[in-house]
């Protein structure tokens, strides 16, 4: 009897649930719906980002008592979103992520958000090169003197040698060299008067 009241009183206990919400294919301009099921009393919805679901809806679709609702998807072609419902409980549930698609019609985007959307489109600019590390500097190199190379001495050519003196001879070589030297001027001096005198001599012979 016990175990019947327990099963009496749970099935009378009210059954909280998380609300589950479907995730319909959304294209840019294009109706689309959107259902969920379980929850209690009202509901509202409203479009968050998919990276973060806490944050400032993209937009609040209002307020209903049903469990569907039909919307024109007013988002950027390349956005990613989640649908996100909560009852009048407090009870919340999410769909999934769900990726907006392109089409020809961006009418009713927000400008903003198709600006945005412009310029999240864009490629970034490749990363530059690493740079190359420059070689070091090779170690200064002290001037070079050139050597004198020694020139050997050609005795025909050059009789006293690299810049000396030329030898001289000694003894009786000497005045063989310079017969008119220190005394041979003296000599030269003496002997010039007489054969002066032997001219005029021989004149008046």
């Amino acid at each position: 009897m016990y175990s019947a009241f327990i099963a009496l009183a749970l099935l009378a206990a009210p059954v909280f649930a998380d609300l589950s919400v479907s995730s319909p294919t959304l294209t840019q301009c294009k109706q689309t719906t959107v259902s969920w099921q379980k929850g209690d009393g009202n509901y509202n919805m409203v479009v968050v980002p998919a990276g973060d679901v806490c944050a400032e809806p993209i937009h609040n679709l209002g307020d209903t008592t049903k469990t569907v609702l039909d919307w024109k998807v007013a988002l950027p072609a390349g956005m990613k979103v989640v649908f996100s419902v909560i009852d009048s409980a407090g009870v919340e549930g999410f769909s999934k992520e769900i990726t907006v698609e392109a089409s020809d019609d961006d009418s009713c985007v927000p400008q903003a958000m198709r600006a945005a959307a412009k310029e999240a489109a864009k490629p970034s600019a490749p990363a530059p090169p690493p740079a190359i590390p420059s070689p070091p500097a090779a170690p200064a190199t002290p001037p070079t003197v050139p050597s004198t190379p020694n020139t050997p001495v050609n005795p025909a050519v050059d009789p006293a040698g690299a810049g000396g003196a030329a030898p001289v001879a000694i003894g009786a070589a000497n005045a063989g060299i310079d017969p008119f030297g220190a005394n041979g001027a003296v000599s030269a001096g003496i002997a010039t008067p007489l054969v002066a005198l032997s001219a005029l001599v021989a004149f008046f012979l």
